[in-house]
């Protein structure tokens, strides 16, 4: 299985980089790229709120770090994942090292471990 991996990434790795420079010949010019408009969202004016940012990262974070832990465990435990440790991860992505605890202890009613 190994092997396989490595074979594939090696394959993948020579075609991207033998297929680019001559991908770039070209005998059209390249398009003209369009000025900034002077007010929207290329100056921030009216792009999303650093809260807005935040929350869309941490779900992301908390999506992703899920299914990657769930994989890990299911491959090399042979289990599901637990409801602790998918309160912990998920808190985490949120609060970082106060989240995951503080999400556990609020979903039990506030009982220790």
């Amino acid at each position: 299985m190994k092997k396989a991996v490595v074979l594939a990434s090696v394959a993948m790795a020579a075609m991207m980089f033998t297929a680019g420079p001559a991908a770039a010949i070209s005998e059209y010019p390249p398009p003209r790229v369009q000025p900034a408009p002077q007010d929207g969202v290329a100056n921030g004016k009216n792009g999303p709120s650093p809260l807005a940012g935040y929350l869309l990262v941490s779900t992301f974070c908390a999506a992703g770090s899920l299914i990657v832990q769930s994989a890990y465990v299911g491959n090399n435990q042979n289990r599901e994942l637990t409801s602790k440790e998918a309160f912990t991860t998920t808190g985490n992505c949120f609060v970082p090292f106060i989240g995951g605890p503080l999400l556990w202890a609020l979903a039990n009613g506030g009982a220790p471990n």
